[in-house]
């Protein structure tokens, strides 16, 4: 069992039932910094892409530049303007436990069975030696994989629901967590064509994903659990590159499962990554997730 209530996460993270407006007014001017830092850092991360050749150093590069520009930035602004240290903001310990190592593996294999066993496809494996592969493999692993988890978990289960619990209760910072977290494909600086109906069911699923991370951390005290599930999650999930499930194939993988059924509901957005934002995969992932903190009662630690 995870020691959830120590002194020192209590400390600056007390429900505040109290808070003033304009306490909670302050909480909000923290928004915008969160938001810049998110894309700041993945901005200065690109550089590393357009500086080296396409392939494995670069890709190792952008990593490294990533974690490291977002660490100095979070532990800059937590010492001299939160005055709070890594550990208040559940950056430190406890690792993930054994539990949530298995709900880790159990979490993207559930989803993929359901696609497997429930909708229409073809199924084909392909060999290890195709053009491109094992620099595909590296990224799914370290950079979509470990270096997002990490990342995401540092500023949205760390820095972000620190700072949202200091006005308002524990329950409603992950809530606002995980909104501030699906709002992020919503901004034109994102980079991706605006689509209504793709935002709108990518930002659903961000959200789903972001509470249910957030509601771990929350139970856990640490934000480690939550990284290790969200790394799994994206690395063996139906949108990575070892198998990968779509309506489209158009990137090598070890394994690929073709959807006979192009609607958005279970397909996601129509592209060759749409798993990811397909509701159906979402909601097996929250309800593994809400069975898990049932399991370990973390709910009743994340309510105050």
């Amino acid at each position: 069992m995870y020691p959830h209530n120590t002194y020192q996460n209590q400390k600056n993270t007390m429900p505040d039932k109290t808070a003033s407006a304009c306490t909670r007014l302050k909480v909000l001017l923290h928004v915008p910094v969160i938001t810049a830092i998110y894309f700041l850092t993945m901005y200065f991360s690109d550089t590393a892409l357009a500086v080296c050749r396409p392939g494995i150093c670069a890709v190792t590069l952008y990593i490294c530049m990533n974690l490291c520009s977002m660490l100095a930035v979070i532990h800059l602004y937590s010492k001299y303007i939160l005055k709070s240290t890594f550990g208040e903001m559940y950056l430190a310990k406890p690792g993930p436990g054994l539990k949530w190592c298995m709900a880790a593996l159990l979490l993207p294999a559930a989803e993929d069975l359901f696609y497997l066993m429930f909708i229409d496809g073809r199924l084909e494996t392909h060999g290890l030696f195709q053009p491109g592969l094992v620099t595909v493999l590296y990224t799914d692993l370290f950079s979509s994989g470990l270096r997002t988890a990490v990342s995401d978990g540092l500023l949205f289960r760390g820095l972000a629901l620190f700072i949202f619990q200091k006005g308002v209760q524990k329950k409603y910072a992950a809530l606002l967590s995980g909104i501030l977290y699906a709002g992020m494909p919503l901004l034109p600086v994102y980079g991706s064509p605006w689509c209504f109906q793709g935002m709108l069911q990518q930002s659903a699923a961000l959200f789903l994903l972001g509470f249910a991370l957030a509601l771990v951390t929350l139970g856990t005290g640490s934000i480690w659990p939550s990284v290790v599930i969200h790394a799994a999650y994206n690395i063996l999930s139906g949108d990575s590159h070892i198998i990968h499930i779509g309506i489209e194939q158009t990137y090598p993988a070890l394994c690929t499962y073709t959807l006979l059924r192009d609607d958005w509901l279970t397909a996601g957005i129509p592209s060759p990554d749409s798993l990811y934002t397909a509701l159906p995969s979402m909601f097996v992932f929250v309800i593994i997730i809400l069975f898990f903190i049932r399991k370990e009662s973390l709910w009743n630690t994340a309510r105050y």
